[in-house]
Parts: structure tokens; C-alpha cells; sequence
């Protein structure tokens, strides 16, 4: 079973390296269709970047908060140590 979930790890991991490596072109697609000519595109690609942007605000600010917690319950756990 270890196998198997470490096969299933493997395969995921390739997936999302190769989703990752094609993020610059999607990025470098969307920005040529905002200015296509084509008034549905180019908001949806408008829309598109809009949304993209602010999850990624939105994710950061997440990382940055359970950072935060780390730390604060390791310095937690460091004072229950000396008690």
C-alpha cells in the first residue's frame, strides 16, 4: 500500500510541475487577449486575470497569518517546556 500512495505522490507531483511550467503561457495567452478585438475575450480574459490576481493576494496573505500561528503556538509550546 506504502508503494502504491508513493506512485499516486509521484504522479500527482509530475502533474502539477507540468501545470506549473504551463502557467507562463497561459499568462502570456490571456494578456494577448486583452486586446484581440474580441469584446468576449478580452473581458473574459480581463475577468480572468482580475480573479487570478486576487486568489493570489488571497493566498499570501494566508500563508503570511499561518506563519504567523506557527510561530506564535511554537512559542507556546516553548513556554509549556520550561513550566
Amino acid at each position: 500500500m506504502k508503494r502504491l500512495r508513493a506512485a499516486q505522490r509521484e504522479v500527482v507531483n509530475a502533474a502539477i510541475g507540468a501545470l506549473q511550467g504551463a502557467m507562463v503561457e497561459a499568462v502570456e495567452t490571456l494578456r494577448r487577449n486583452l486586446s484581440c478585438g474580441n469584446a468576449f475575450a478580452e473581458n473574459t480574459a480581463a475577468k480572468s486575470i482580475l480573479e487570478m490576481s486576487m486568489k493570489a493576494v488571497e493566498l499570501e496573505s494566508y500563508g503570511e497569518r499561518i506563519a504567523r500561528l506557527e510561530e506564535l503556538f511554537a512559542q507556546k509550546e516553548g513556554q509549556r517546556q520550561w513550566r
